[in-house]
């Protein structure tokens, strides 16, 4: 045997050291973040950053968001995606043809809440899969809600097929797969273990896209006056800016109204002093709580403010906010929670269980917010998330909304200062029998 001297081996290692290294291919490029509310963040193989607008988003990313962040995502067939706060989305497929457009769209959900519009490629081009289910797309627009142990989908135009995931079942197409068709209007909910259940319910339902709506409203306020219309309208009307609200256009009010608007929006929002919550309508002992938590449900340290409507028709709750003589719009904000013993057997049914909020003016003028104009809170008005550990007088388990922001506003231009009443109630439909609650936290009232 010839042993290779070591002036071989070196003149060997240095032609090797020479040799051009071929780089590895970037990602295709599949679109890009239109709208981003800080913190979002895209991970490419082990490379992380944060995404801003108009950064360009990659052939299997992980596009994932803060609990304080959302994005919206254009592929480059005009597909939309809204990733809401805590959600996180895979860009599994896309296969594009600049003359062809699209003829693959795969996209992998892995939780939270997302909502999906579709692009120019064909319907059947279009795969979502989630741990627990499988989604072909016969139509444009579709809202999801992902949790580990189920899948909650919500067709707000079009229609869709749902499967649940398995082995056995990786493309619809399968003749194993466990189906249900979903046609416009109508819900869903697929579980890890097999169980599919239907929803009927109206358009409303989880809506990721509200903190990029509230990023547009603080913008449009420093815009002039003519950007500043379709804000101004919503106040002035007392119309809701709440999850749901995305993109509904408002109608433009008279100049009068514009001008008087556009003067108390560019003013600084003042905190007021209030009330604490008191109970107006039931027994304190059995329908009214504050707490750190409700049952295993928390709001990360914050009182929680639970109203429930146990063998009775209704009960409400009262707090009251004083308003400074020079403000002539107040606006009510808080986190609330919709909690049902109603879910998941009685949703579609005659039992709908809802809730409303009333605002009392000091000139003693009213206006009423249901549930699903506030936030989307009636048991038929969209889709809850198991919960599990509720407390005494409810049953142990049943569904909740979780946690979103509303803002709710009224004009009092009548009699500017004085005493605002804010009453929330909880109202049994069809039953005494299982009951709901509403549970509010981080309240507050201010005033323009």
């Amino acid at each position: 045997m010839r042993v290779v001297g070591w002036g071989v081996m070196a003149i060997l290692a240095a032609m090797i050291a020479a040799a051009p290294v071929r780089a590895q291919a970037p990602a295709p490029v599949v679109g890009s973040a239109t709208a981003v509310v800080p913190a979002v963040t895209g991970r490419l193989g082990n490379a992380e950053r944060t995404i801003q607008v108009g950064d360009a988003v990659f052939f299997n990313q992980r596009i994932q968001s803060a609990s304080v962040g959302e994005t919206n995502l254009e592929f480059l067939d005009k597909t939309r995606l809204t990733v809401g706060p805590g959600a996180e989305v895979v860009l599994d497929r896309f296969v594009y043809d600049p003359n062809r457009g699209a003829s693959e769209v795969a996209i992998g959900l892995v939780k939270g809440a997302v909502r999906f519009v579709s692009g120019t490629a064909p319907k059947d081009a279009y795969t979502i899969r989630t741990p627990t289910a499988l989604l072909g797309i016969r139509g444009t627009q579709l809202r999801f809600q992902v949790q580990g142990e189920y899948t909650s989908v919500l067709v707000e135009e079009g229609a869709a097929r749902m499967c649940h995931r398995t082995r056995h079942c990786t493309r619809i197409t399968d003749a194993r797969c466990k189906c249900m068709d979903l046609d416009l209007g109508s819900a869903a909910t697929v579980y890890r273990n097999g169980k599919m259940v239907r929803q009927a319910t109206g358009m409303d339902g989880p809506n990721p896209g509200a903190l990029i709506q509230e990023a547009n409203l603080r913008g449009l306020r420093r815009a002039n006056i003519a950007a500043a219309r379709s804000f101004a309208s919503s106040v002035v009307t007392g119309n809701v800016s709440h999850i749901g609200n995305v993109g509904r256009p408002a109608a433009l009010p008279s100049v009068t109204q514009t001008e008087q608007v556009s003067r108390v929006t560019t003013a600084r929002a003042e905190a007021l002093p209030s009330s604490e919550w008191r109970l107006v309508s039931g027994d304190p002992s059995i329908h009214f709580s504050e707490g750190t938590s409700f049952g295993s449900i928390t709001a990360g340290g914050s009182k929680i403010t639970a109203l429930n409507q146990v063998g009775v028709e209704s009960t409400s709750m009262e707090r009251s906010f004083t308003m400074p003589s020079n403000s002539s719009i107040f606006n009510f904000i808080t986190l609330a929670n919709f909690v049902t013993n109603e879910f998941p057997d009685f949703v579609g049914t005659e039992f709908n269980d809802t809730a409303t909020i009333t605002i009392v003016s000091p000139s003693g003028q009213s206006q009423t917010f249901s549930a699903q104009s506030i936030f989307d809170a009636s048991v038929n008005g969209r889709l809850f998330s198991p919960v599990a550990g509720l407390p005494s007088p409810l049953d142990e388990s049943g569904g909740q909304t979780g946690f979103q922001n509303v803002t709710v506003s009224l004009p009092t231009y009548a009699a500017p200062g004085g005493t605002v009443r804010v009453i929330v109630s909880v109202q049994n439909v069809g039953d005494t029998a299982y009951p709901s609650a509403v549970l509010v936290t981080q309240t507050r009232g201010t005033a323009r």
